[in-house]
């Protein structure tokens, strides 16, 4: 884990984070911010590809946001919940 400063609290997280947004600036902020905090993340602009990624790896998260073009976080979310169905696992 990345060493955090005095007023930076220390997080119990153990995993890779996805994250899923189709502004460039959110990616490039969500990243840095996770970065801080000891946090690996990945981060796609393409929920499609986003999609399977969550199928063929291993998330403990998976941050989405809601109003992307193409396929929204709600569908990605949906379609992710029917494949994990089928697999028998759960990303948050």
């Amino acid at each position: 884990m990345a060493s955090l400063d005095a007023d930076t609290p220390p997080i119990l997280f153990d995993g890779k984070v996805l994250v899923v947004d189709d502004m460039p600036i959110n990616l490039t902020i969500t990243q840095r911010q996770l970065a801080k905090l000891g946090v690996a993340c990945d981060v796609i602009d393409d929920p499609v590809q986003a999609l399977q990624m969550l199928k063929t790896d291993e998330y403990a998260l998976a941050l989405v946001d809601i109003g992307m073009p193409v396929m929204n976080g709600i569908e990605l979310t949906k379609r992710l919940r029917e494949s994990e169905q089928e697999r028998g696992t759960y990303t948050p």
